[in-house]
């Protein structure tokens, strides 16, 4: 089997991810790892949701798209994310750790 051609690309983020980075950067990182392996894919669910988280965030904008997945998470209603909010904190903390098994898991069949 051949390696994809972004292979390095998504090694370099996914190392960064790991070692150097908030919970938050981290989340960025991964998830442009798995934007970049389901480009032109049907995502998974999981994939789909770290999306959501990456983008809860990421973007100061008013969330839409996402409430469904934020009313679950959080369990209240969210307009944006708040850096200082322990509840949004932890969610960014628990999809960085489900972002990294996808993208080990991807990694994985490449080695």
């Amino acid at each position: 089997m051949q390696a994809p051609p972004r292979l390095n690309a998504w090694l370099f983020l996914a190392n960064m991810a790991r070692d150097t980075r908030s919970d938050i950067e981290s989340l960025r990182d991964y998830y442009m790892v798995l934007e970049d392996v389901y480009s032109g894919r049907n995502e998974s669910a999981a994939v789909r949701n770290v999306r959501y988280a990456r983008n809860f965030v990421g973007h100061r904008e008013p969330l839409t798209m996402m409430k469904k997945f934020l009313l679950r998470e959080l369990g209240h209603p969210v307009v944006q994310f708040d850096p200082h909010n322990a509840d949004h904190l932890r969610l960014a903390s628990r999809w960085r750790e489900e972002a990294r098994r996808l993208v080990d898991a991807e990694l994985a069949r490449h080695f």
